[in-house]
């Protein structure tokens, strides 16, 4: 299945979809700290769902990258998860401006979402490039 993006994207549409199949999540996604969605992808099982996509990045925007968008710039990072009954996730920040996370739509028992870092420290090499840009 290929998405929506053009051409150009399909290589990050493909990393975010295998990404979030292997972390058992039912969407992965890259939003910036001007609250940008750039590519959602959702778990190969999945059909994609822009309401998720959306609600998942603001979610993730207003409780994670807004409080640091200051530091952000600044060249900090950050790596969080939260298990909570609204919502379930996953997300690490990268070169500055942007955030990879993944999105867990049910709770599960097995909620390990530290699990899915191997993972994304891959698809963060994927999509940013061996450079670092």
């Amino acid at each position: 299945m290929t998405s929506s993006y053009g051409p150009e994207w399909q290589p990050l549409f493909r990393a975010l979809r295998r990404l979030a199949t292997a972390s058992r999540a039912s969407l992965a996604f890259v939003v910036d700290t001007g609250n940008v969605l750039w590519c959602a992808a959702p778990a190969l099982a999945a059909l994609p769902d822009p309401a998720t996509e959306n609600l998942a990045a603001s979610e993730v925007y207003g409780a994670e990258i807004e409080p640091r968008v200051a530091s952000l710039r600044r060249g900090e990072r950050f790596e969080v998860s939260r298990d909570e009954w609204r919502a379930r996730y996953h997300a690490r920040s990268f070169a500055s401006t942007y955030v990879l996370a993944v999105w867990f739509e049910a709770r599960r028992k097995d909620f390990t979402a530290r699990a899915s870092t191997a993972h994304m420290g891959r698809c963060t090499h994927t999509v940013v490039g061996k450079d670092g840009t």
